[in-house]
């Protein structure tokens, strides 16, 4: 049987911080910064002694805000980047100076823009690899965020080869790639070096990754031979009798 009772409407939900952003779509500190400019409205809980009252945010203001209905909507134009810092390096260990200074560099670069910093990913990684588990992490939060900024020191830090590609597919999800140590504006002449060299290096790269398949490869099998070579010897070896001893004399 239905209830037909008809009360007073259920409260609003208040939500924490993070359900907040995960609802919006964004990072928590793209809401923080939000809220301090008046973007999104947050209500205090009564402060715990010292401690301030912690935020929360109001359910139906931001699913109101989301289907574009609010009273106060938010303008793409006004809403603020966020900065993505991506630091890598090429080896497996060590270089841990580099990916402090390029971290260094980096928040350096976001804090003379006013960007706050929703995420930083250290790496260690080649640049040819396209499958790098930071530059997937990096590419979600392109997509979460709402106005991202990709900040790294070099081009290369990002890929070795398919720079544009990369850049692309930022745009299209409303991010940009900002290169903290751009080189100066080349040539025609030095755009079709850098191009050579890129693909050589691509090439390179991948004629090394099957290089080391294959050498890995033959050395499984080797190991593979003289297990069963020595596997062969035991069963033929009489009982009692180790086959090093049986070689030491038949020498």
């Amino acid at each position: 049987m239905k209830n037909t009772t008809h009360g007073s409407p259920s409260p609003d939900r208040l939500l924490r911080i993070g359900a907040a952003a995960r609802l919006l779509g964004i990072h928590p500190q793209t809401l923080r910064v939000w809220t301090s400019t008046g973007r999104v409205v947050a209500e205090r809980l009564p402060a715990h002694g010292d401690r301030p009252g912690e935020r929360r945010y109001s359910e139906s203001a931001l699913r109101a805000l989301l289907a574009g209905t609010s009273d106060t909507p938010v303008e793409q134009s006004a809403v603020p980047h966020t900065a993505l810092l991506y630091a890598r390096v090429s080896g497996s260990s060590g270089q841990e100076s580099s990916l402090d200074a390029q971290e260094a560099a980096l928040r350096v670069a976001a804090d003379a823009q006013g960007w706050p910093v929703a995420l930083v990913v250290r790496e260690r990684a080649s640049g040819l690899n396209e499958q790098r588990r930071g530059l997937q992490r990096l590419l979600a939060a392109v997509v979460a965020e709402a106005r991202p900024v990709v900040l790294v020191t070099h081009a290369d830090r990002l890929t070795r080869f398919g720079f544009s590609y990369l850049e692309q597919i930022i745009t299209a999800h409303g991010g940009s790639i900002r290169v903290v140590n751009a080189p100066a504006t080349m040539t025609p002449e030095q755009e079709l070096v850098e191009d050579l060299l890129s693909l050589v290096s691509s090439f390179a790269g991948r004629a090394y990754g099957q290089r080391s398949a294959a050498h890995r490869q033959r050395l499984l099998a080797r190991l593979h031979q003289e297990e069963a070579t020595t596997a062969a010897t035991a069963r033929t070896a009489p009982a009692g009798r180790t086959p090093d001893v049986l070689e030491g004399e038949a020498q």
